[in-house]
């Protein structure tokens, strides 16, 4: 199993220094924030949406999910174009673009999920003690957490 964290650049420096924006940030904020080298805007809500649209594959939702304020659980579904981190159908999947997660996950998580995560934050999903606990539950069903793969956008040229 898979967990897969990802989190924007500017997003997380902007969480760092002004905290209190981590509860009203969206993913459409970061498109006012975009960095402006020599005049000209950078192709960052290119790649965004590139970005969107490839999460959506890898982990059964859309757009719309991954930029949505509450946490999203969705079925795991081997789509076409999707990305592939272990062989055979996901069991756990998750992904942040530092606001909300979307959880693609086995039907038997679907209830753990739901009281787990609550009105919590979505990035506090990848925090040390919800990762323990997302762990428990899955050597439930002989499976246990393996390393993530952080990805990143572009912030500016270099």
């Amino acid at each position: 199993m898979f967990i897969r964290f990802l989190i924007l650049q500017l997003i997380t420096s902007i969480l760092k220094i002004i905290p209190e924006l981590s509860r009203s940030i969206t993913s459409d904020d970061v498109f006012d924030m975009m960095i402006v080298n020599g005049g000209e805007k950078l192709m960052y809500k290119e790649y965004f949406e590139r970005l969107l649209r490839q999460l959506s594959l890898d982990d059964n939702c859309t757009p719309e999910d991954l930029r949505a304020k509450e946490n999203r659980i969705t079925v795991p579904a081997l789509k076409e174009g999707r990305r592939s981190y272990s062989p055979g159908m996901p069991f756990l999947q998750m992904v942040t673009l530092g606001g909300n997660t979307v959880m693609m996950a086995d039907e038997r998580l679907h209830g753990f999920l739901r009281h787990m995560i609550g009105d919590m934050e979505g990035h506090r999903l990848f925090e040390i003690g919800s990762l323990m606990k997302l762990n428990e539950e899955l050597n439930k069903y002989g499976y246990r957490m393996n390393p993530t793969h952080h990805m990143f956008l572009p912030a500016r040229r270099t």
